[in-house]
């Protein structure tokens, strides 16, 4: 990571989530909110390597870490904590912006289902979201029940301690 990177702690609920705020060489005027999946945290190999291609690109980027994953506070993960991250996150990001830049929210798999509830709860309570122009959903699923047991239970033979109580 670049070395604009700044790690920082995000107040939410009865803990924290750690995150990384990371700046391009030259911005372009947009931001991205990456929300992972289930699986590890917001260092994992891959993840690395798309935040250095957005970079490059010109988009700051800030990548969360949900509570219960990475460095954030080590709670009970329910769909209703993770959202309520995404949410947090979301107007942390928009605080940061002014006239002019713009963000979007970006979800990966799981991330990819927290992104559309966290957005549209936004939109039906009617939050000031005239930042947020797009989100990206890449690989997203259908169906919760059958991701979980498709990939978690077919994959590794058990469920993990961190989705267990998203059933």
């Amino acid at each position: 990571l670049p070395d604009t990177t700044v790690t920082v702690f995000i107040e939410v609920g009865r803990g924290r989530m750690g995150a990384w705020w990371m700046q391009p060489v030259e911005y372009n005027n947009w931001c991205i909110l990456y929300l992972h999946g289930i699986s590890n945290n917001r260092g994992y190999d891959h993840r690395v390597g798309l935040y250095k291609v957005l970079l490059a690109c010109g988009y700051r980027v800030l990548a969360v870490d949900y509570r219960g994953f990475g460095d954030s506070s080590d709670i009970r993960v329910t769909e209703e904590t993770v959202v309520e991250d995404a949410r947090v996150a979301i107007c942390w990001l928009r605080e940061k912006l002014s006239d002019g830049e713009h963000f979007m929210v970006w979800g990966h798999s799981l991330g990819a289902a927290i992104a559309c509830r966290a957005v549209a709860e936004e939109n039906i309570e009617k939050v000031d979201n005239s930042h947020i122009a797009n989100m990206i959903l890449e690989s997203p699923f259908n169906n919760l029940e059958d991701e979980v047991f498709d990939v978690v239970f077919a994959s590794k033979g058990k469920i993990s301690k961190s989705i267990g109580t998203l059933l």
